[in-house]
């Protein structure tokens, strides 16, 4: 590439994320290029500072059973696989979603007690009873646009309270802004961002203190 077209490139770069997101795009691709190195953002949503968007058409919401799944599951634009029954089934996990009669719109992933690393970015989370994980969160294509994701967050913990769920934490990527800001509308605040990285060939991780201060372990 000619040093004209990588000026161009860099300028249009520039132009669609802003400079300061641009820096940090470049910063997080050398520190994963040279250190391996994984950022994320922890975030926490408290149901009194919880305000769920008004969405766009009629749906029933309720958590979804291992028989749902099952008739899901070979639809792959679900996202669904096997594993999810095995989890569903252990009482340690939920999935609330919005059906629009016999087709799955949206939902939204829950665990309690034990987050595993592939669920949170590489990072494991050992949460007291009253904290829930919400780890994955899915809306059909047909059904973008509607508010589904935020809804479903919001009333995914206040259907979790008869578990003795109070408050729910997330983790999202340092870089994706939009999904930041859009956590921040339905109430989510920021708990800092957690970091890996490899040295000599060793995972180290650092979590945030104030996340560590709601009694969560790793």
């Amino acid at each position: 590439m000619s040093y004209f077209n990588k000026m161009t490139t860099a300028l249009n770069v520039i132009k669609e994320r802003g400079l300061v997101e641009t820096c940090k795009f470049s910063y997080d691709l050398v520190a994963k290029k040279l250190f391996s190195t994984n950022r994320i953002e922890f975030i926490w949503l408290d149901p009194t500072n919880a305000s769920a968007p008004e969405v766009k058409g009629t749906y029933e919401f309720r958590f979804l059973t291992p028989e749902d799944l099952h008739k899901f599951l070979p639809d792959h634009i679900y996202e669904l696989n096997t594993t999810v029954i095995e989890r569903l089934s252990s009482g340690k996990h939920f999935c609330y979603a919005a059906l629009d009669g016999d087709k799955l719109a949206a939902y939204s992933w829950y665990a309690l007690g034990d987050v595993l690393p592939e669920d949170c970015f590489g990072f494991a989370l050992i949460l007291p009873p009253e904290i829930a994980y919400m780890y994955k969160g899915f809306t059909h294509p047909d059904y973008r646009g509607k508010r589904l994701h935020g809804y479903l967050m919001v009333h995914g913990l206040l259907h979790l309270q008869p578990q003795g769920v109070k408050y729910l934490v997330s983790s999202i990527d340092w870089l994706n802004t939009a999904s930041i800001k859009s956590s921040e509308r339905i109430g989510y605040k920021k708990l800092g961002q957690g970091t890996s990285w490899k040295f000599l060939g060793n995972l180290k991780q650092d979590y945030p203190a104030e996340l560590l201060a709601k009694g969560i372990k790793h």
